[in-house]
């Protein structure tokens, strides 16, 4: 099965189904909201910015910034609890524990790889 849109309502409150215009009114739809000009939000910005409390500090920032040790991640992955519910990768823990001596490096590197685009 593939999704479909089989009509929508134009702008104007008009039913529209045939492909080509359905097609049409999205690019035109997009072509408007793309060509709007922008706006310099920068002082809006900044007033919010100032209403919000700073809670990390310098130093925080740079803990936080600091390369991650391989240790650190060894650490981590061993007070991971054996047969906990599967992450993003679909692995259960007991994959981890099992392979640790394997995969660590490579674990490590991921680790490090997200860290460094923040």
């Amino acid at each position: 099965m593939h999704n479909n849109i089989s009509f929508i309502q134009n702008q104007e409150g008009t039913r529209v189904e045939k492909h080509e215009e359905i097609e049409e009114e999205f690019l035109q739809h997009f072509k408007q909201v793309h060509s709007k000009l922008e706006a310099n939000r920068n002082p809006a910005i900044e007033k919010i910015i100032k209403k919000i409390p700073k809670i990390i500090t310098e130093e925080h920032n740079e803990l936080l910034l600091r390369p991650i040790l391989p240790q650190e991640v060894d650490v981590a992955m061993h007070q991971l609890k054996a047969g906990k519910a599967p992450g993003p990768d679909g692995f259960l823990t007991t994959f981890y524990h099992q392979f640790w001596e394997m995969i660590k490096g490579e674990v490590w590197q991921v680790v490090e790889e997200s860290r460094a685009l923040h």
